[in-house]
């Protein structure tokens, strides 16, 4: 058969919505496949697919059906024997093709292990189905319901596609017609036998021979057509049609076994319509009866086996149609009478021009690979059969893989940074206290189908790392520096002091922890509050990653969100300062006792420098 299969791609797509065009929302559909899928499971995403397979044929040919197959040999999917789809989930486990037990048509998915050789029982749960829903013999819908999510492997690709490449064929089955009308390629003349080859080439031919009055009689074949020992067919004559293969066209007067016998491999065993047509009536215009017998013969007799060979088994001939010079008619139109009702075919009054085609039920028993066409008119008409036809039901007649057309689509994950994250505050009154607060709760996130895990990490400006702030106590510059352990640190340009960390953890809580006091400007404020020099200097950075390893990422810039403030110094006048005692007995003579210890005082983390003066009553 010349066949064409052409299909569409079907994208089914994880990500929540419709977002190809072949996602649907199942919602109030009424396919019987889709229904039935849906059942199976429940639905993570939907997909269908009109006309997703399309087959043609060339003339002569009739497609049946379109299934789905396995492989190039159409096998279908078994019900108990998996294929490796070579699909994962998104635990890494593979997913087993099988067919399903109630419909022939439906594929299930059943999830397996990691182990790619651990094939699992078809009763297991299921990650996608996919059903091919006929609409006619040479078209099919394609609907596809995902339940879990898949494995990816391209992790930084979000919309990375997986298929089902070399795993699923598109699978013909249709009838195919082998014509033999160009009777004049055959050896001329009267011969026992006549091997004769098709129109076109074909490993496919017919073995012709002839009986008058069940007695074996010469085959005649001429450009006018078949005849018996004659160049028509007369009351009483037949025509046996072996349908056959493996053999030569070639014409012979006996049948021994000698290179004058026929020869051939095998009968046909496929076949379930045939037919033929009457090139002309004796007398002019004269009208025919004919009989016509199929039968499924179980050996393939060669030489003297042939003559007498039994028909075996008949088969009953259940329908036939008609054309008048190439043109399809009725059985009423051209005033042929018609009974089926023994196995055979009894049509009265077939006149010339006509064309007859039968057929059987095909199948299991249903199928021949031999026919006689015999006169049977008691007024003696006679006819010439012009030509001889044959076609059968063929199983994976065309096939085309189909699997790269089905395609599952990845969603990706998304995360984005909102709102305005909380400040941190530190005192340099007390270095041991630190200050944290939840920052998880300023980005939001949607991990799609696959399921999420998300990380937070600190990072610092990649144009400058210096903070702006300035250590107290050696008047360096705080540079910031990631170190290890992934914290943010602030260190002495010079010394490289510890002056604060900025640290988060896995829940994303951001912490600040001042060491050493930093610089503050204003010095009629104890209480002055220092920040970095720009937000960006320091960055807080959400990454969440989904089953399949695709990432997103989102980032606020925390470097203002950390406040550093002045403890500012105390003193206090304690105690009685001493008494000092000069005599003018002695002007020379002075006094003179420290008061420095009636002050009692604290300068805090910034250090200290205490200075006295003097002063009088304002």
């Amino acid at each position: 058969m010349t066949l064409g299969i052409t299909a569409q791609d079907i994208i089914i797509d994880e990500t929540t919505g419709l977002q190809q065009p072949s996602d649907i929302d199942p919602t109030g559909n009424t396919n019987a496949t889709l229904l039935y899928l849906l059942t199976l499971g429940t639905a993570l995403e939907v997909a269908s697919q009109v006309d997703f397979v399309h087959a043609t044929a060339s003339a002569g040919e009739t497609i049946t059906a379109v299934v789905l197959a396995q492989n190039s040999d159409g096998d279908p999917f078994s019900t108990t024997d998996g294929v490796n789809s070579q699909i994962q989930t998104v635990d890494g486990n593979y997913v087993w093709l099988f067919q399903d037990s109630t419909d022939p048509n439906v594929v299930i998915g059943v999830i397996g292990t990691s182990d790619p050789t651990d094939e699992p029982d078809e009763g297991g749960s299921l990650a996608f189905s996919f059903g091919l829903d006929p609409t006619s013999a040479t078209n099919g819908d394609l609907y596809l319901v995902q339940y879990v999510p898949l494995l990816h492997p391209d992790a930084g690709d979000p919309d990375d596609q997986i298929d089902l490449t070399d795993i699923v064929f598109a699978s013909v089955t249709g009838t195919s017609v082998v014509n033999f009308s160009q009777l004049g390629d055959a050896p001329s003349g009267h011969n026992n036998w006549y091997i004769l080859d098709a129109d076109t080439a074909s490993t496919q031919q017919i073995l012709v021979t002839a009986h008058d009055n069940g007695v074996q009689t010469e085959v005649n074949v001429s450009t006018q057509g078949l005849g018996v020992a004659s160049q028509d067919i007369r009351f009483g004559r037949d025509l046996q049609i072996d349908l056959i293969t493996g053999g030569t066209q070639s014409a012979g007067k006996d049948f021994t076994d000698t290179p004058t016998a026929p020869d051939y491999g095998t009968h046909i065993e496929n076949v379930s319509s045939a037919g033929f047509s009457v090139s002309q009536s004796t007398p002019t215009n004269s009208v025919a009866d004919i009989e016509i017998h199929a039968y499924n013969n179980n050996d393939n007799a060669e030489g003297a086996g042939l003559p007498g060979d039994d028909n075996d088994a008949e088969i009953e001939i259940t329908g036939v149609t008609f054309k008048l010079n190439g043109v399809d008619t009725t059985a009423a139109a051209l005033g042929i009478t018609v009974d089926l009702s023994g196995t055979g075919l009894i049509l009265q009054d077939v006149g010339e021009g006509v064309t007859v085609d039968f057929t059987t039920a095909g199948g299991v028993g249903g199928t021949f690979d031999r026919f006689f066409i015999k006169n049977i008119d008691t007024e003696h008409d006679f006819f010439d059969v012009k030509e001889v036809h044959y076609g059968g039901e063929v199983t994976n007649a065309g096939n085309e893989e189909v699997g790269s057309f089905i395609n599952f689509d990845d969603d990706g994950p998304t995360i984005d940074a909102i709102g305005t994250p909380p400040e941190l505050t530190v005192d340099e009154t007390n270095l041991a206290g630190d200050d944290s607060a939840d920052f998880s709760t300023f980005f939001s996130s949607d991990a799609g189908a696959d399921g999420d895990a998300i990380s937070y990490a600190l990072g610092i400006s990649a144009i400058t790392n210096d903070s702006g702030l300035t250590d107290t106590l050696t008047g360096e510059a705080v540079l910031l520096s990631v170190n290890l352990s992934g914290d943010v640190e602030g260190r002495t340009a010079g010394t490289d002091d510890l002056v604060f960390t900025v640290s988060v953890d896995a829940a994303g809580v951001v912490s600040l922890d001042q060491a050493r006091a930093i610089i503050h400007a204003d010095a009629t404020d104890a209480n002055d509050s220092r920040t970095l020099a720009a937000a960006d200097l320091i960055t807080l950075t959400a990454t969440i990653t989904d089953g399949d390893g695709d990432q997103a990422t989102a980032t606020h810039n925390i470097g203002q969100n950390l406040n550093f403030e002045d403890d500012g110094p105390t003193i206090d006048a304690i105690g009685t300062p001493p008494e000092l005692t000069v005599d003018e007995t002695n002007l020379a003579g002075d006094d003179s006792a420290d008061f420095s210890t009636f002050f009692s005082s604290d300068a805090g983390a910034d250090g200290d420098a205490i200075s006295y003066a003097l002063g009088i009553s304002a």
